[in-house]
C-alpha cells in the first residue's frame, strides 16, 4: 500500500475541471497495482440486512437514488475500480481491528470514508468516520459492531453500484 500511496503523491490533477481521461488512466493504473500486489483470496462479505442496531446507520438508505445525485461520467469511471478494490480495503480495516492497530485503523477508515463519499453513501461515510475517531482516540470499544454494520452497508451500496454500471452499459 505504501508504494501505491507514493505513486499518488507524485501525481497532481487540477480539481476543476476534472479531466476524465486522465482520472480514468490514473485510477486504472492504481487499481492494477492493487490487484498485482495482492493475490490472496478474500472471503466475500455476506449480505445481511442489519447486523446491529446503530443509531448512525440508515437501514433504509437508498443507495441507488444517492448515485443519481453524482456525476455520471465520474461514477462510471470510479465505480468498477471501487468494486475491484473494496474487499482489500475492508480487509485492511479488519486487520487493523484484529491487531488493535490505531494508526492503521485511522488511516484505513479515513480512506474508506473518502472513497464512499464519491458515491454519496452517507451511512457508510458516518460509520467510517466513527471508526476513524475511535482510532484517533485509541478507543476500540464497539469497533467490531461498527465495522460489522459498515460491511452490511457496503454490500448494499455495492449492489447499487453494480446495478448502476450495468444499466449504463
Amino acid at each position: 500500500m505504501a508504494t501505491s500511496n507514493a505513486v499518488w503523491m507524485r501525481v497532481w490533477i487540477s480539481a476543476k475541471p476534472i479531466q476524465t481521461q486522465v482520472l480514468h488512466d490514473l485510477l486504472l493504473s492504481y487499481a492494477s497495482q492493487l490487484t498485482q500486489n495482492d493475490s490472496t483470496p478474500r472471503p466475500s462479505v455476506s449480505p445481511k440486512r442489519r447486523a446491529t442496531d446503530l443509531s448512525d446507520a440508515a437501514p433504509d438508505f437508498d443507495y441507488e437514488a444517492a448515485l443519481l445525485r453524482g456525476d455520471r461520467d465520474v461514477l462510471l469511471i470510479i465505480s468498477p475500480l471501487f468494486l475491484a478494490g473494496c474487499e482489500k480495503q475492508v480487509q485492511e480495516i479488519a486487520d487493523a481491528i484484529a491487531q488493535r492497530d490505531q494508526t492503521l485503523l485511522h488511516r484505513s477508515a479515513h480512506t474508506m470514508k473518502g472513497l464512499v463519499s464519491n458515491f454519496m453513501a452517507t451511512p457508510i461515510e458516518n460509520l467510517a468516520k466513527e471508526l476513524e475517531l475511535k482510532a484517533r482516540n485509541g478507543n476500540f470499544e464497539r469497533v467490531e459492531i461498527i465495522f460489522s454494520e459498515m460491511k452490511v452497508q457496503l454490500e448494499l451500496m455495492n449492489a447499487a453500484l453494480r446495478k448502476f454500471v450495468a444499466s449504463i452499459h
